[in-house]
C-alpha cells in the first residue's frame, strides 16, 4: 500500500483535501491505470456505496474519471473530433500513401 500522508492536500482553489482512503484510491489508480469499485470495496472492507461515493468525489474535484464499475485517472488528454484529426497532417498522410501505391 502506498504510504500517503493521512489527507492529500489539493490545490486550495478547490478548497478540498482527501480523506487516507481517497488519496490511496488515487495512487492505486495512477499506478495501474484502473479501478474497481468492487476490489476497492473488498481491498478497504467498506461497502461498494462508499466507494461509489468516493469516486464521485474525486470525479468532481478532476481526479479521476468515472468509467463502468469503476475508474481512471484524468488525462490531460482530449480527443479530438474525426473531421480535425482526418484533415491534421494531411499532407504527410498523403505523401505515406502515395509511397505504398
Amino acid at each position: 500500500m502506498s504510504c500517503l500522508p493521512a489527507t492529500a492536500k489539493l490545490p486550495k482553489a478547490l478548497g478540498m483535501s482527501l480523506s487516507l482512503r481517497q488519496s490511496e484510491i488515487l495512487a492505486l489508480a495512477r499506478d495501474s491505470g484502473h479501478v474497481q469499485v468492487d476490489d476497492l470495496a473488498r481491498h478497504f472492507d467498506v461497502a461498494v456505496q462508499t466507494i461509489r461515493r468516493d469516486l464521485a468525489e474525486m470525479a468532481e474535484m478532476g481526479l479521476l474519471d468515472r468509467v463502468h464499475g469503476g475508474a481512471v485517472p484524468r488525462q490531460g488528454v482530449t480527443n479530438i473530433a474525426y473531421e480535425a484529426r482526418r484533415r491534421l497532417n494531411e499532407a504527410g498522410k498523403t505523401a505515406i500513401a502515395a509511397a505504398l501505391v
